[in-house]
């Protein structure tokens, strides 16, 4: 879902400046959360930095278990109604283009916004969008400004529209869950529901010395390989446009049909403020954690010493994003 956020983003604001037709028409469609739009920290008139909060939701609703993405979706023993698969924080400087990516694993512990409860942050996006913002403005002190939803349907519209998206495997590699099934190493170009099979992956797996081994850091290695995998869709949606600029329109129409914004934010907003957004301006970080065990759920809390410097910049305390060399991305 990552790579969807990151698609959506750049199908609205990529191309050319000429796309303000297809822009308003797209705009016309776009859903609004109201509950988002309540908790949002309106930025300063003028502010020069601003901060998205990106989510990828697995919604239920309407899905065919028979269907051949439905272990993408589903997974066994899925609840009903939606959950947060993916949850990432954008801040981006309009004056030097410059974007940054913090992604939150969705089995945070954290306390939930409107309770003296804790529980994983995922649970605050199954109460509404309104309860996850506040949620992590409140835990992190971290102003966010607008509110960005894209569902598992829109993923893999634009995952196929922009002709499927390459990934390199070094070994076999499957999740008996979701279906993800990749018979040899290799760089297959995975279609929309292949990449969706890959990148909701929470027991990846690789046949290696004779033996299917699991990834151990399961949620951890997943937010890593979504990153990776966002960077090489808009690599190909950027090759794609290039040589069929028509193509945008239909990608715009298969972002709107599962986009929803705060009520503050349009999709002409995201072409105008993300203009010169490119995968070299883009840094990419996880928030350190441990794993831990509470209340018999395995979950991880904030590694504070290490994170610290991560959350400084996205609050605002330093105007300069922390060592990559010094800080794992």
């Amino acid at each position: 879902m990552a790579s969807a956020i990151g698609l959506f983003v750049y199908l609205a604001v990529g191309g050319s400046m000429a796309l303000t037709y297809e822009a308003n028409q797209t705009n016309k469609s776009i859903a609004h959360d109201e509950t988002a739009t309540r908790v949002v920290t309106k930025a300063k008139p003028g502010a020069l930095i601003e901060t998205y909060l990106l989510v990828g939701s697995d919604t239920r609703a309407d899905t065919d278990k028979t269907s051949a993405d439905a272990g993408g979706i589903d997974g066994p023993g899925a609840p009903a109604g939606q959950r947060s698969d993916t949850i990432m924080l954008l801040r981006h400087n309009k004056a030097t283009g410059q974007a940054v990516l913090l992604s939150l694993p969705r089995d945070l512990w954290v306390t939930i916004a409107g309770t003296t409860s804790k529980d994983r942050i995922n649970a605050a996006f199954s109460k509404n969008a309104g309860t996850l913002v506040q949620t992590i403005q409140n835990n992190f002190h971290i102003d966010i400004n607008h509110y960005i939803e894209v569902d598992f349907v829109g993923f893999k519209k634009v995952v196929d529209a922009i002709g499927g998206v390459t990934v390199c495997f070094p070994y076999q590699t499957r999740d008996t869950n979701t279906g993800l099934n990749i018979l040899a190493s290799g760089c297959p170009k995975l279609d929309g529901i292949g990449s969706l099979q890959y990148t909701r992956s929470r027991h990846y797996q690789e046949f290696k010395n004779g033996k299917w081994v699991e990834d151990p850091l399961s949620d951890l290695d997943r937010i890593q390989r979504q990153q990776q995998f966002m960077l090489a869709a808009l690599n190909q949606a950027q090759g794609a446009l290039g040589q069929n600029p028509l193509l945008l329109s239909s990608l715009l129409t298969a972002a709107a049909a599962s986009l929803t914004l705060d009520s503050g934010l349009t999709v002409t907003d995201l072409k105008d403020r993300f203009s010169d957004l490119a995968t070299d301006k883009l840094e990419r970080y996880s928030l350190p954690v441990t794993g831990v065990t509470i209340d018999g759920k395995d979950v991880l809390n904030v590694d504070t010493a290490t994170a610290d410097p991560i959350l400084a910049y996205f609050r605002g305390d330093t105007d300069t994003p922390p060592s990559t060399t010094t800080v794992p991305s």
